[in-house]
């Protein structure tokens, strides 16, 4: 692997990575004000289960979603501005498509891959920044939604999971090379996944958390069960790579519904030992919120959805006293939104599935 993959993958790690048992909340914190949310332009379209993606280049490529719950599938992609604070329209994608995937490769172009447009699709794109033009490009061996996709050490990206056609989670694996474009289907999963998460570790492996835990080796192309179970099974929850070797894994609900039992509880995975251990609840029970690691090496939790009620909330997880405390709260309760760690340590909050319908405001929290 050549020096610049390792910088670029170093580069995915802390500027991307992006990504209990049921409880009122209550928390361990002490309310301490550690950042602030301030306003910044709108989106140039309402959007939720849509993809938001650092560029090398600083901006923030958001692309498809649906305008609405209820709403159409969209093509539209636009990009955010830092330095301005605004977002400007770039090209559209040749698909609509909410629930995919979008993943930054090596040469600097994202890859999206699959979601629902109406049904779950197999079709990917490229999306060049310096044209601002998305391409279609080789087909997925399998059609799917609320999967995930991870770049590898060696520059090409794992896609697992998801819901197929007819509705059931998927087992199948397959990994994509983007110098070759070209898909080639692994040994399956050892059990079907969907609203679990994928976080990359040093050891090039990728660990699966969702209904059960998987881990992938990247040496043997192949999946395994480490043993060792979660403390709670979870669906639409959040995982962070620490610096510290360890996974904070927080919230999500027990079965993937909105009105089920949201959680509170967050675990820590240990990359070395394989194995799982308590740390803090949560303020409040989220599912579909948001995790973001921050340069200061603490975890922004935002938003999502405590069982029935929308959450305008947020809290920080501190890895050295294993405690989550308060923050300013946002200034719109949403869920399914993204968030993306920017150049200048803020974090962009974007749309998402608010109060009344999908959002298109979006907003900046800013660290102390």
């Amino acid at each position: 692997m050549t020096k610049k993959l390792i910088s670029f993958c170093s580069f995915l790690f802390f500027a991307i990575l992006t990504l209990t048992s049921c409880g009122s909340g209550g928390g361990d914190g002490s309310g301490d004000q550690t950042g602030i949310f301030s306003s910044t332009g709108n989106m140039d379209t309402h959007r939720i289960y849509h993809t938001a993606i650092l560029l090398p280049n600083g901006k923030v490529l958001i692309a498809g979603g649906k305008d609405g719950f209820y709403g159409d599938n969209l093509s539209s992609a636009e990009l955010y501005d830092p330095e301005k604070g605004t977002f400007s329209t770039t090209g559209n994608m040749n698909t609509g498509r909410s629930l995919h995937t979008a993943t930054i490769l090596p040469n600097g172009k994202v890859l999206i891959t699959g979601g629902v447009g109406p049904t779950p699709l197999s079709s990917m794109e490229i999306y060049n920044p310096n044209t601002g033009a998305f391409s279609p490009i080789t087909s997925l061996n399998t059609a799917r939604a609320e999967h995930v996709a991870t770049m590898l050490a060696d520059g090409k990206v794992l896609i697992a999971g998801g819901y197929s056609i007819q509705g059931t989670p998927l087992l199948s694996a397959e990994l994509y090379d983007p110098e070759k474009n070209i898909l080639t289907q692994i040994n399956d999963l050892t059990t079907g996944f969907v609203e679990h998460t994928a976080t990359l570790l040093e050891n090039r492996k990728v660990l699966i958390i969702g209904a059960s835990v998987n881990l992938y080796d990247d040496s043997t192309s192949s999946f395994y069960d480490p043993g060792n179970n979660m403390i709670a099974i979870r669906y639409g929850h959040s995982a962070t790579w620490l610096p510290n070797k360890k996974v904070l894994i927080a919230g999500g609900n027990i079965g993937g519904i909105r009105n089920l039992p949201s959680l509170s509880s967050a675990e820590l995975y240990d990359i070395t030992e394989e194995t799982f251990s308590k740390t803090g609840y949560m303020i409040n029970p989220r599912y579909r919120h948001t995790a973001t690691y921050l340069e200061n090496g603490k975890v922004l939790i935002t938003g999502g959805v405590n069982t029935t009620s929308r959450l305008d909330s947020a809290e920080i997880y501190d890895p050295d006293k294993g405690k989550f405390v308060e923050t300013g709260s946002m200034i719109s309760a949403r869920d399914s939104h993204t968030a993306t760690l920017l150049p200048n340590g803020k974090v962009l909050i974007a749309g998402g599935l608010g109060n009344s319908d999908a959002l298109s405001s979006a907003e900046l929290y800013i660290p102390e």
